[in-house]
Parts: structure tokens; C-alpha cells; sequence
């Protein structure tokens, strides 16, 4: 806010007139946004962090089993 102040050269204004002069908005939840996302990146990729791995990307160890799923259909429904 400073910097556009100077660059108006003006100081007893409000912040909300600062920013309309120079064409901006408030854009705090979009820079916390970017810094949890970076942030996030940051945790998974430490081995600590195992259990967060898991819960965020869904990855289970192991694979599925080769050949056709077979469909089991209960005695109940026809």
C-alpha cells in the first residue's frame, strides 16, 4: 500500500481510494491460498509426513490384482 502511495504522491487518503486509483483489489486470501498450497508441497514431500501423504493423495501400497473384477450380486436382489 505504501508503494502505491508514493507512486500517487499523496498521503492522507484512504487505502480504499489508494487502490481504486491505481486499478487494484485486496488480494490477501488469494496470497494465503498460494502459500498453504506451497507450503503443503513442502510437508509431502518430507518421509515424516507419511500419514499426510496418504490422507491428501489417496495412494495405497500395493496394486490391484490382475484379470477381470468379478461382480457378486447378492441372493436377495433379481
Amino acid at each position: 500500500m505504501l508503494a502505491f502511495r508514493f507512486m500517487l504522491a499523496t498521503r492522507k487518503v484512504f487505502n480504499e481510494e489508494v487502490l481504486r486509483r491505481v486499478n487494484q483489489r485486496r488480494e490477501l486470501l488469494h496470497t494465503i491460498k498460494i502459500r498453504k498450497v506451497a507450503y503443503l508441497g513442502h510437508l509431502l514431500s518430507h518421509e515424516k509426513y507419511e500419514l499426510l501423504q496418504l490422507i491428501m493423495i489417496g495412494k495405497v501400497a500395493g496394486g490391484r490384482g490382475v484379470g477381470r473384477r468379478k461382480i457378486i450380486i447378492s441372493p436377495h436382489e433379481k
